[in-house]
């Protein structure tokens, strides 16, 4: 009896001798585990993996740039080409103006040139985004809309040149482009809402001279006349417009600067003739522009 209870507190103490130990065995286990960052190899191979994918991204980076940069370089090219058809054509018109069927074929020449022009400009001007087009750029892109006969398009490349606007002077040319396109094709208060806020832009202006100021303002009252005569019918209007005019010439001190300015508005109140282009305003330096018709 003693010798099999001996046995039986043997195998019970070695029994919770075991039970003891195991833990222990795997507590030491989870000791002795390398985390990841500790570990040279895969320190290593996640480092190479990290270069390679900055190596990719910067060469993506990169290609793209060259890409928008040569789109770029190829809408200047386009728009070039709009400027330099707008020129050709009035050459033409001149060389040719007593040959209805020569100008005819021209006209037609034109016309499909004009097309193309126009859509590859606004492709590329869609693609390149604002960051990279400038207000005169969306302005000759307009226009070439508006001579293709897209004039949805258009009216998206008149607002993108007056968000786009930079300078006094690029605010005033886009906003002058806006007014013209919403009286000819969308709404009157939108197209007198532009013309206002024109005079509003040219009166902050700091570049320009007092003469210069109001030689813009009459050509703008003048203009506004004229598209609220012939677009919206608004003889009323029209003769605010005028009498606007005329103050701006009177508040001048006499001399050939405002007998310059009267003799415009009396041509006008004569022959009801507005102006055919943007009020007279000095371009920036290197601007790419066109004559804008207000009629």
């Amino acid at each position: 009896m003693a010798g099999i209870g001996a046995t039986l507190v043997y195998h019970s103490e070695q029994s919770r001798s075991g039970c003891i130990r195991a833990p222990k065995a795997e507590a030491s286990m989870e000791h002795t585990h390398v985390v990841w960052y500790k570990d040279g190899a895969t320190v290593v191979a996640s480092a190479a993996l990290v270069v390679s994918l900055l190596s990719w991204l910067i060469s993506l980076v990169h290609t793209r740039s060259l890409e928008l940069s040569t789109a770029h370089e190829d809408l200047i090219v386009v728009i070039r080409r709009i400027l330099a058809t707008g020129r050709e054509n009035i050459e033409r018109a001149e060389k040719y103006s007593g040959n209805k069927p020569v100008m005819s074929l021209i006209d037609g020449m034109a016309r499909q040139e004009m097309g193309v022009l126009a859509a590859q400009s606004a492709k590329s001007a869609r693609m390149l985004g604002p960051k990279r087009v400038v207000s005169a750029e969306y302005m000759t892109i307009a226009r070439a809309q508006e001579e293709a006969g897209d004039f949805e398009s258009q009216g998206y490349f008149v607002q993108k040149a007056v968000e786009t606007a930079k300078t006094n002077n690029d605010k005033r040319n886009a906003l002058f482009d806006s007014a013209n396109y919403f009286f000819k094709h969308r709404g009157f208060e939108e197209g007198r809402r532009e013309f206002r806020q024109f005079l509003e832009v040219l009166r902050d202006s700091d570049t320009l001279t007092q003469d210069e100021i109001a030689d813009a303002a009459v050509g703008l009252h003048l203009a506004w006349a004229g598209v609220e005569l012939q677009r919206a019918g608004d003889l009323m209007a029209a003769n605010a417009q005028l009498q606007a005019a005329a103050d701006v010439i009177q508040s001048l001190p006499t001399g050939p600067f405002r007998q310059a300015l009267q003799k415009s508005l009396d041509d006008f109140v004569q022959g009801g003739n507005p102006p055919t282009g943007a009020p007279a305003v000095p371009p920036p330096a290197g601007a790419a522009s066109t004559p804008a018709s207000v009629v």
